[in-house]
């Protein structure tokens, strides 16, 4: 989905439009919804369709609530996430989840930066690593929960600068003159990332997109739909110069590290040994959030299909993609940059958490 195919985006554009008419007929969003989940999941029945569609739109406006607190206060939108990540975990089981989060997030800022050797180190020397209960305490657990937050913030970082690379954006339609991303929705803004997240969640659930697997839950298609919308207004922000390069890699390392909260809450509930061999994820789900993009560019297309009654009743607007496309490529540079200049703050973490763990060990015996 990320190097959408032309009959992909073709078919892809019928559907926008064809949703496209039904959020123009002002019909309730929960039936939309539920209809498009029971047409397209085999042996879904209305009642799970209602239920889906009330769960998408409750993760969407969680998204606008996190997104305007973590842009006045990201530390804020870090305990959040941190509290939902360890909510239902023992003590010793919240311990070895912080520890591989923060061994993932070294691992993925070190392979960032070209570091493989290095990452491969950390790999290796998590392997088959646990805390025992005589081990964990209270205050092991907020030395390893500060340390996971860090990694969690390098992580956005990361993420931001793989999404911003711009190659999915340049491979759409070969960008060509004139190409439109859809960027302001009126009063629609719940009603259409919802239908954008539910056609995504069910193309990927039927496996219409054999380059993303089909694996991603209905709060991940929510978390990476309003992520693409917001993407595409910061880079376009940074090309048209409406915004500082430095409020911009704020603003995408939140999106980030909420597109990472996502995959990590699901992991979470499989335990701190699913998160060590997720060292891909941040390019997973980079390549997810690109592909999302690519479905945005087809819902422009969808909409100048439309009739003009019902472009006239929505009141969208659009934005070039080449202003996307150059946004993003200033923004790939800033973020690589930016993350370089962590490295010395991720070495003094890897450090830390090896004394963390070497005390521990002493204190135990």
């Amino acid at each position: 989905m990320n190097r959408i195919t032309k009959k992909q985006l073709s078919q892809l554009e019928d559907e926008a439009k064809m949703l496209i008419d039904c959020l123009a007929d002002e019909r309730d969003i929960d039936d939309i919804l539920a209809d498009m989940y029971v047409r397209g999941i085999d042996g879904a029945s209305y009642i799970q369709g209602r239920t889906s569609a009330a769960r998408l739109i409750y993760e969407i406006k969680s998204f606008d609530l996190d997104y305007y607190t973590a842009l006045v206060d990201q530390d804020r939108y870090l305990d959040k996430l941190l509290w939902c990540l360890g909510h239902g975990m023992n003590l010793k089981e919240r311990c070895n989840f912080w520890a591989a989060v923060a061994n993932t997030g070294f691992v993925i800022v070190l392979k960032g930066m070209g570091k493989d050797g290095e990452a491969d180190r950390v790999i290796e020397e998590a392997q088959g690593e646990e805390f025992s209960w005589d081990e964990v305490s209270l205050d092991l657990e907020e030395q390893l929960k500060g340390l996971a937050k860090k990694a969690i913030e390098n992580s956005g970082i990361m993420m931001a600068a793989l999404s911003a690379e711009a190659d999915s954006l340049e491979g759409i339609d070969n960008a060509k003159d004139g190409a439109q991303l859809l960027l302001y929705y009126a009063d629609r803004e719940v009603e259409f990332r919802a239908v954008a997240a539910m056609l995504a969640y069910i193309k990927i659930e039927n496996g219409e997109f054999k380059n993303i697997p089909a694996e991603i839950t209905l709060p991940q298609a929510a978390a990476l739909t309003c992520a693409a919308v917001e993407h595409i207004r910061v880079n376009v922000a940074v090309k048209r110069r409406m915004l500082p390069k430095e409020r911009a890699a704020e603003m995408l390392t939140f999106l980030g590290m909420y597109v990472l909260g996502a995959f990590l809450v699901k992991l979470a509930a499989e335990g701190f040994e699913a998160i060590l061999p997720y060292f891909g994820l941040v390019r997973s789900a980079a390549v997810y959030l690109t592909g999302f993009i690519a479905l945005l560019y087809a819902f422009a297309r969808g909409y100048d299909k439309a009739e003009e009654a019902c472009r006239k009743a929505l009141d969208f607007g659009c934005a070039a993609l080449g202003d996307a496309v150059r946004g993003a490529r200033k923004m790939f540079r800033y973020m690589k940059k930016l993350l370089h200049g962590r490295e010395n703050q991720v070495n003094a973490d890897i450090i830390e958490f090896k004394a963390h763990k070497k005390d521990t060990q002493k204190k135990s015996k």
